[in-house]
This record gives structure tokens, C-alpha cells and sequence, in this order.
């Protein structure tokens, strides 16, 4: 069947993830960080938030997964207000600026390579195109910021057809992301059988996706598998309805 909706995932997949270099760069991030909220130094490593930050999101999940929820997902602000008290004083702007800050300290951001391409050549020819992620908010600002370096917006998905997990408080692969997902297109007239699931995880994306009936192609950095091959699959292939 020809593919009619494409939908995205976004860590590993549409932005290319990578890790701030060393542990005295991200700790010098953190002061900075510090300095430019509170000012001064702050009270504590980094190395010790990153752990009280872990404490509090696996008391989270537990919380979620006693009360029957698989993959449980985190409201992130919440997270470093707990772990964080001190930010529980500042305005609710200047709170979530501050957790979307903290959350990009370990990582530099990019547009993955090649991606712009294929999401250009979907848009010209009027392709539906939709996300599946696991998210908290920041992820739009991230991912926006990302497109926009190649004339992309977050516009050009549907949003009726966008997951994003922090909104739901379930994510990957829980399997209701995608019965959400395909109601959702069902009720757009899209059949299973046209929807294409691009991921980079097997466990999250692919298998998932396929147990819905979707056709699916996962994103890796080897020959066949990379967003040069998928452009080839959909353009050049004639598997665009």
C-alpha cells in the first residue's frame, strides 16, 4: 500500500542527539546556569542534581506503574522543582525556562543529516506528516529551533496527528501511543496500511508500529537504513501514494 501519512519520531530520529564532551563542560553549564537565575554559585554539583533528578523521576514512575500505568512518562517541570526546590520560587515562566535549560545541559542539539531533505520533498508533494515522541515541552522549542535552520517549522506537521508523551503521561512503547494514533487517522480516513513509522529504536518504534499494521523504517547511521535511503524509498520508488 502506498504511504499517505508519515509519522516522525524525534530523539534519534529527526534530531541528532549528542553529548556535551565532558563532565567539566556540563558542570560549567550548570554554573552558568545557576549564576544567570540566582545568581552566585550554586549550592551543589552537578553530578548531585543529575542524581537527585533520577531519585525523584524513578519515584514518579513507580507512583504511575502501581496504579497501571506502563511506561510511565514525567511532567519534567515538575521533576526539578522537586529536585531542584529553589526554583519552586521563581514565576512560572522563569520556572520552565530554568527546567528546559537544566534538561539541555548533557547534550548539544541538531537537525540529523539528510533529514531536511526528505521532510522538504514530503511537504512539496502535500504528504501528511506527524510525530510520535517521547517529550516534555521543551521538545517543541528544541525541535522547532532544529527546523528552522533548514526553512522547516513545526507547521508543516498535522497536529491531529502529533503524540507528544509529556501531554499524556504514558509513552513508548505503550501501546495505546499508537491505537491513539490510528483512531486518530482512522477518523482522517488514513488506513493502518499507509501510515509509515520513521524511528531509530526497534523496541519503541518499529515493533510497536507494525503490531498496528503500519509499514515502518528505522532510522540508522549505516548505509540502507539512513535518510538518503528512506528519500530513495519514498521518491525514487514510487511508494508515495
Amino acid at each position: 500500500m502506498k504511504v499517505e501519512v508519515v509519522i516522525f519520531d524525534v530523539y534519534g530520529t529527526l534530531l541528532d542527539v549528542g553529548p556535551v564532551p565532558d563532565a567539566l563542560e556540563r558542570e560549567a553549564r550548570w554554573v552558568a546556569l545557576w549564576d544567570e537565575v540566582f545568581g552566585g554559585a550554586p549550592p551543589r554539583a552537578y553530578a548531585q542534581v543529575v542524581q537527585d533528578l533520577e531519585r525523584v523521576i524513578a519515584r514518579h514512575h513507580a507512583w504511575a506503574i502501581e496504579r497501571g500505568v506502563a511506561n510511565p512518562e514525567v511532567c519534567w517541570p515538575e521533576v526539578v522543582v522537586e529536585a531542584v526546590p529553589e526554583t519552586s520560587g521563581l514565576r512560572r515562566e522563569d520556572e520552565l525556562e530554568f527546567a528546559a535549560k537544566l534538561a539541555g545541559i548533557p547534550r548539544v542539539l541538531r537537525l540529523m543529516p539528510g533529514s531536511a531533505v526528505v521532510l522538504r520533498g514530503l511537504r512539496e508533494r502535500g504528504v501528511r506528516l506527524g510525530i510520535a515522541s517521547n517529550a516534555q515541552a521543551y521538545t517543541w522549542t528544541e525541535l522547532e529551533t532544529a527546523l528552522r535552520s533548514e526553512a522547516l517549522s513545526l507547521a508543516d506537521f498535522d497536529r491531529g496527528f502529533c503524540f507528544w508523551s509529556f501531554e499524556s503521561g504514558f509513552s513508548k512503547p505503550n501501546p495505546h501511543v499508537f491505537q491513539w494514533l490510528t483512531a486518530r487517522l482512522a477518523g482522517a480516513g488514513v488506513e493502518p496500511g499507509a501510515v509509515l513509522m520513521v524511528g531509530d529504536r526497534e523496541d519503541n518504534d518499529v515493533q510497536p508500529a507494525r503490531a498496528f499494521g503500519w509499514q515502518t523504517w528505522r532510522i540508522a547511521d549505516r548505509p540502507g537504513l539512513d535518510w538518503e535511503s528512506l528519500g530513495h524509498w519514498l521518491f525514487d520508488k514510487g511508494n508515495l501514494s
